[in-house]
């Protein structure tokens, strides 16, 4: 399972379209978004991250699954990936014991940074939302995803970048996505504009709260919904996590 998962994870690396980030984002200034996190391996960015506490930090199960903590890094307080702001080390991480691939369900994990990160207009956590948003909402997701999906290794984009979304109808995404999206998945849409590659595990806010994680885009050339782990119906495993996180 482990080995199918990582197949799948790399796969993806060649399979978006070319000439993307956030599709058809904008750049993004950090102090807007100071939630934002890069997620790091051996210095590469190879996710997105919202913070949730002084030393805890929200991404995608598939982000992280396969890494060792000791290898993993955090930037925050930074509108670049790869400069500014600040680097921490990465102890301790919780993965959804559920965490399904390849349909990504329950696509959650929590990181436990080395020491609390030191909050500031450009570095501050993010409310869980109480209830998923309704089809309809206003809702925005940001990260450092590709420019150039036809190049592999891919290029993260070296600037935050933020786009404007629509909560979509559950069922109407799951048929075009042909998953189930069930409880635990929220969808959003937009033409023109999708989360893609270097992206997952990043926020999706609605009126100021975290309501999901970047888990799934549509294949191939990431044009369609975007599929997220439902932080609302996860939140009781979040705050068990977490408990469990900082008593180690």
């Amino acid at each position: 399972m482990f080995f199918n998962c990582l197949l799948l994870v790399l796969a993806t690396i060649c399979l978006c379209a070319a000439d993307q980030r956030i599709i058809g984002g904008e750049d993004e200034s950090i102090d807007q978004v100071p939630w934002q996190v890069s997620v790091q391996f051996f210095g590469n960015h190879i996710c997105g991250g919202a913070i949730y506490s002084e030393q805890l930090v929200l991404t995608a199960a598939h982000c992280v699954k396969q890494y060792p903590s000791k290898y993993l890094r955090l930037r925050v307080g930074a509108t670049k990936h790869n400069a500014g702001g600040f680097l921490y080390k990465i102890i301790a991480k919780s993965v959804h014991e559920d965490f399904a691939c390849p349909s990504f369900v329950n696509d959650i994990a929590l990181l436990l940074v080395r020491r609390p990160l030191r909050f500031s207009s450009n570095v501050h956590p993010i409310p869980l939302a109480e209830a998923s948003p309704a089809a309809g909402n206003a809702a925005k997701v940001s990260g450092w995803g590709v420019r150039h999906m036809q190049r592999c290794p891919y290029e993260p984009s070296a600037t935050l970048q933020s786009a404007e979304v629509e909560i979509m109808d559950s069922r109407q995404c799951s048929r075009e996505m042909q998953i189930k999206i069930g409880d635990n998945r929220i969808c959003s849409v937009a033409e023109d504009k999708s989360a893609c590659k270097g992206d997952s595990g990043g926020p999706l806010v609605v009126n100021g709260k975290l309501v999901g994680i970047v888990s799934l885009a549509k294949m191939p050339g990431c044009r369609g919904p975007n599929v997220y782990a439902n932080v609302a119906n996860l939140r009781d495993w979040i705050e068990e996590a977490a408990d469990k996180l900082k008593n180690k």
